[in-house]
């Protein structure tokens, strides 16, 4: 018996970078999420899409085309979410069990889209030579925007295991993404 994956259509395989318009699939796929489907596939895993779109007949038609188009091939399309494995999903947030930092995960949820941080291996500062490790840049989206608030000497909020810290760009020594 194959084990069952179950993907989210919009955010997920459709990019879905502007959310819900006119109902269209206007985006193309999220980059490696087609390779991503084939190989769970080839190493026999069932793979279903589970979107409200098919709750209509015209919404399961344009999705089935526009997966077409960009030949990704899965099992099978569905409304409701099969007992699966495992669920993909860019709306979700995981359960651990600790309910202690439930409420402010909930409240303040973003999607990837809407996330607006990088991640950086690790920023190495002057002061004691501090180094932080595999922290979360916040309100940075990418390499050069960070480059260019440490050009302007503005300060950084990152996150390291969960704490936020204050950084003053002109302590960094460098930085690895």
């Amino acid at each position: 018996m194959k084990k069952t994956i179950v993907f989210d259509f919009d955010g997920v395989i459709h990019k879905y970078s502007k959310g819900w318009q006119d109902g269209s699939i206007y985006d193309e796929p999220v980059p490696g999420i087609k390779t991503i489907i084939d190989e769970l596939r080839k190493e026999n895993y069932e793979v279903v899409i589970v979107s409200t779109r098919c709750s209509t007949e015209q919404g399961i038609t344009e999705m089935t085309e526009w997966l077409n188009k960009y030949d990704i091939e899965v099992d099978r399309i569905d409304k409701e979410k099969p007992p699966a494995l495992i669920y993909v999903d860019d709306r979700a947030i995981c359960f651990d069990g600790n309910t202690q930092h439930l409420w402010d995960s909930i409240i303040s949820f973003k999607t990837w889209q809407e996330n607006k941080s990088i991640k950086i291996s690790s920023i190495v500062t002057m002061d004691d030579e501090c180094t932080y490790k595999n922290v979360e840049v916040k309100n940075i989206r990418s390499l050069e925007e960070l480059d260019k608030a440490i050009e302007e000497n503005k300060v950084l909020t990152i996150i390291e295991d969960g704490k936020e810290y204050r950084l003053n760009p002109i302590y960094i020594l460098f930085y690895i993404p």
